[in-house]
Parts: C-alpha cells; sequence; structure tokens
C-alpha cells in the first residue's frame, strides 16, 4: 500500500516537472521565434540607436563654444519640439523622422557639451560605461520577462510616466530649495536611475508583442531617452 502511495506521487511529481520543463522551452522557443521575425526590426533600431549616440558624443565633446542660459533655454525647447513632432509625424517618410531624431541629437549633444567643462573625462567615461551595462542588463531582462510569459501593458507606462511627472516636480523642488543638499540630489538620482531602467525594461517588452505598432525609428527613440538620462543621473552621482 505505502509502495503504491510512493509510486502515484512520484508520477505527480514527474508529471508536474515535465510539465513545468515543456512549458518553460515553449516560452523560450516562442521567444526566440518572435526574435526571429522580429531580427530586422530590432538590427534597425540597434543601427540608428548607436548612430544617433555616437552623433551626440562626437559633438559634446567637440562643440567648444560657451552656451549663455538664453541658448541653453532655446535648445531645450528646440529638443522638445523635435520630439513632439517625431511622436506626431508617424505617417512620415522614414528618412525625415530620422532626419528629426538627428536633429534632436545634434541638439542633445550641444546642451551636453556644458558637462565637459564641469566633469572630469574620467567621470564621463564611467558615467558611459555605467549607462551602458545598465541598459544590457535592463534589455536581457525585459526579453527575459516576456520569455516567462509575462507581458507589460500600458497600465505599466502610465505608472512609468506617473513616477516622470513626479520625478521632473521633484527636480524642480531641488532647485528652488534643496540645490546644495547631497543627501536630496543622492535619492532623486537613484529614484530616476531606477525609472529609467524600469523604462527599458518596459520598452523591450513593448517591442516583442505583436501589437507593437510603432516604427523603428520612435522604439530607438524611446531607448535613447532612456540611455540619456541614465547617463545623465550617472554622472550626476559623481
Amino acid at each position: 500500500m505505502i509502495s503504491k502511495r510512493i509510486e502515484y506521487f512520484n508520477i505527480l511529481i514527474h508529471k508536474k516537472y515535465t510539465g513545468n520543463i515543456y512549458d518553460l522551452l515553449m516560452d523560450k522557443s516562442n521567444l526566440l521565434s518572435i526574435i526571429s521575425k522580429k531580427k530586422v526590426f530590432f538590427s534597425s533600431i540597434f543601427l540608428n540607436l548607436s548612430v544617433q549616440l555616437v552623433i551626440t558624443y562626437l559633438v559634446m565633446t567637440n562643440f567648444k563654444y560657451t552656451l549663455t542660459p538664453i541658448a541653453v533655454g532655446c535648445l531645450f525647447l528646440l529638443s522638445l519640439g523635435l520630439i513632439i513632432s517625431l511622436v506626431f509625424t508617424s505617417n512620415m517618410p522614414t528618412f525625415v523622422r530620422l532626419i528629426i531624431m538627428t536633429c534632436f541629437s545634434i541638439a542633445t549633444g550641444i546642451l551636453f557639451s556644458t558637462l565637459t567643462k564641469v566633469k572630469t573625462t574620467h567621470a564621463i567615461q564611467t558615467a558611459i560605461l555605467g549607462s551602458v551595462v545598465i541598459f544590457a542588463a535592463m534589455f536581457v531582462f525585459g526579453l527575459t520577462l516576456y520569455a516567462f510569459g509575462i507581458s507589460l501593458d500600458s497600465r505599466i507606462g502610465v505608472i512609468l510616466l506617473l513616477i516622470l511627472i513626479g520625478l521632473i516636480l521633484a527636480r524642480f523642488v531641488q532647485i528652488f530649495f534643496y540645490n546644495r543638499s547631497q543627501t536630496y540630489n543622492k535619492y532623486v538620482t537613484w529614484i530616476a536611475l531606477v525609472l529609467f531602467s524600469g523604462f527599458i525594461i518596459y520598452d523591450t517588452n513593448r517591442i516583442l508583442q505583436p501589437d507593437y505598432n510603432r516604427d523603428f525609428v520612435m522604439a530607438s527613440m524611446d531607448y535613447y531617452l532612456d540611455i540619456i538620462n541614465l547617463f545623465v543621473n550617472m554622472l550626476g552621482r559623481n
């Protein structure tokens, strides 16, 4: 009687784990199939992303003029306008959207040139390396979530957006009330790093989903914004 119960228990355990392993292998196979179908799309994203980041870096390190506060404000408004135009020109030809993003990358590089005057080369290189490492890790994490059948819907995007708005407000509070508080800056910076890491996971997970309807320019722009915000906050830690 006891031996029959043990045998029955072993059968249940075998079925349970065989099923789980089978499901896991099917999920991974499904992920590889989706990546294979979207390999051209991903290649376009990362090619454009790499080019835009290189443009930003070259402009940042070679722009030698000193920007006045008015010039900084104008460049910021220009950058904001370029992002908005990219969002609302989805029906325009791809080359036009690429030109818009390239202009944004150049404007960002000019704005970031001010950082080279207050930060050491070592600090900038460390921030770049840290941003790349975080991006790679969060990209893989986003893939892993999807491999296990976890799809992040638009509600997660709304939550991240609300946190971003709160972060922007926190930065304004820092400017006017806690400008010299290292503790406040540290907390806000860490929150920003976690937030933009979350955006990378979300963006990756959404790209893999069948209903993703953005083009590679907008997808690479999402990653671009994630990376440059990681860079700024990594630099702010020093």
